[in-house]
Order: structure tokens, then C-alpha cells, then sequence
């Protein structure tokens, strides 16, 4: 199985590789030999991030990547951050916004209220993010 990370950073060359014309979510996936619920993932936490934009058409959502990428002192690349946007940093994706909708891939087991953050944990990995303000 493909560390969704990994899946990450291979959509991301590829969304690069096609620049202002974008390519479709499902040649994507197809692309990627993955599947179509797992570029849904990255599409939602990119999207949430200010990183993408994306339009529903009729073969598909295209995807065409906004964001630039700068290399960090480990050497590792990171989104450069956009005002007003969101940053990414190692397993965190930052989203300025005062009210987002998280959704598992599988069904939500527990969630943890501490009052600074909420944990939840599912029965699969996989969450998609919206902004929703």
C-alpha cells in the first residue's frame, strides 16, 4: 500500500508538470495508478491549503496547482507560505479559518475534546479537509 504522503508528493510533480492547464482528478489517478478516492484526499487537504485550484467539469474536477515550492534548511520541500493561505510543515497542514469540516475515509471511533485541539481517530487513515468560513 502507497503511504498517502508519498501519493502526496507524486501528485504534486505531476499537478507542477501541467501548470496553468491542469489535468482532471480521475487522469490523475490513472496517472498514478492509484485510486480516485486517494487523490480526493489529496485534493482536499491541497485545496484547503490555498495550494490548488479546482473546477468541476464534465470528464472530471481539474486540478491546476497555485502554489510554489521552496526547499527548507533539512532540504525537504515544503509549500512556500501564501498570506491568507495555508502552510504546510512535516504530518501538519496549517488552514487559517475559524471553521472547517473534517471527513474520515472510514468511520470516526473517538474524538477528543481538549479545548486547544480536537484528536479524532477512525478505523481507516484518510481525512479530507474543507474550509468552510
Amino acid at each position: 500500500m502507497v503511504q498517502l504522503e508519498t501519493i502526496a508528493e507524486r501528485s504534486i510533480s505531476a499537478l507542477k508538470e501541467y501548470g496553468a492547464e491542469g489535468i482532471t482528478s480521475s487522469v490523475l489517478a490513472e496517472e498514478l495508478k492509484i485510486p480516485r478516492r486517494r487523490i480526493y484526499d489529496i485534493i482536499a487537504v491541497l485545496r484547503a491549503a490555498g495550494l490548488i485550484h479546482t473546477k468541476r467539469e464534465s470528464k472530471g474536477t481539474k486540478i491546476r496547482w497555485k502554489a510554489s515550492l521552496k526547499e527548507n534548511d533539512s532540504g525537504s520541500k515544503l509549500p512556500a507560505a501564501q498570506s491568507g493561505t495555508g502552510v504546510r510543515a512535516a504530518n501538519q497542514v496549517k488552514i487559517n479559518s475559524k471553521k472547517i469540516r473534517i471527513t474520515p475515509s472510514g468511520i470516526i471511533t473517538s474524538i477528543n475534546n481538549k479545548g486547544v485541539e480536537v484528536i479524532i481517530e477512525s478505523t481507516d487513515k484518510g481525512y479530507r479537509i474543507e474550509n468552510i468560513d
